[in-house]
């Protein structure tokens, strides 16, 4: 597997919101909002992934629809989320990042 790939998404859902996922892009803004609900999806299902400190399941059929989302609330993180997804075999770290 390619390294990069390793340690990257291959999806994020925001509930109720336009955002568009691009495979090269870390930041992403959306509307000024109380609470948002993410589902992120590993590229590598052995990948782990955490969003808000929060460990994010990666399901066994490997489709975004099957993650239960991770409700976030915007006092609790000053409108900055941030997910972090590292590789399986300890040799990468990206983070991502959605203010709102």
């Amino acid at each position: 597997m390619d390294s990069v790939n390793e340690y990257a998404l291959s999806g994020i859902v925001v509930e109720d919101n336009d955002l568009v996922f691009e495979p090269n892009c870390l930041e992403y803004r959306i509307p000024k909002q109380d609470e948002i609900r993410i589902r992120v999806l590993a590229f590598d299902p052995k990948a782990k992934v955490i969003v808000e400190g929060e460990a994010v399941e990666q399901p066994e059929d490997h489709r975004i629809g099957s993650i239960c989302p991770v409700k976030i609330q915007r006092e609790k993180c000053d409108g900055v989320v941030e997910i972090q997804v590292h590789a399986a075999s300890g040799k990468g770290v990206r983070f991502y990042k959605i203010s709102f």
